[in-house]
C-alpha cells in the first residue's frame, strides 16, 4: 500500500491528537488526590462553625482563619467552597 501525502497528515494529525488527549488528562488529574493529602491535624489556631442545611449533605461554615479574619464557606461531599471577595478584613492587610 501506497501512502499518500492526505494519508501520511492524518496519521500525524491522530497522533497529534491523541498526544493532546493524553496531556490534557494528565493535568487534569494532577490535582487529584486523598482529602487531607498533606495536612495531619487542622490548625488549633483556626476554627470553623457549621450549620447543615435542612435535608442536603450541604453545611455553611464560617472560618476563623489565624490571621483573625472571617470566610465563609460552603461544604459538601464533594469539597468546599469559600466566598473569599466577601471576607472579613479581605482589603486590609493581615497583622504580622
Amino acid at each position: 500500500m501506497k501512502r499518500t501525502a492526505k494519508h501520511t497528515t492524518e496519521t500525524i494529525a491522530s497522533i497529534l491528537a491523541a498526544i493532546l488527549a493524553a496531556i490534557l488528562t494528565t493535568a487534569a488529574l494532577a490535582g487529584c488526590g486523598p482529602r487531607g493529602e498533606g495536612t495531619s491535624e487542622p490548625d488549633p489556631r483556626t476554627s470553623t462553625a457549621c450549620k447543615r442545611w435542612s435535608n442536603t449533605s450541604m453545611r455553611e461554615c464560617v472560618v476563623e482563619l489565624q490571621d483573625a479574619r472571617r470566610v465563609t464557606c460552603v461544604a459538601s461531599t464533594v469539597g468546599m467552597s469559600c466566598d473569599w471577595a466577601h471576607a472579613d478584613g479581605a482589603d486590609k492587610e493581615p497583622a504580622r
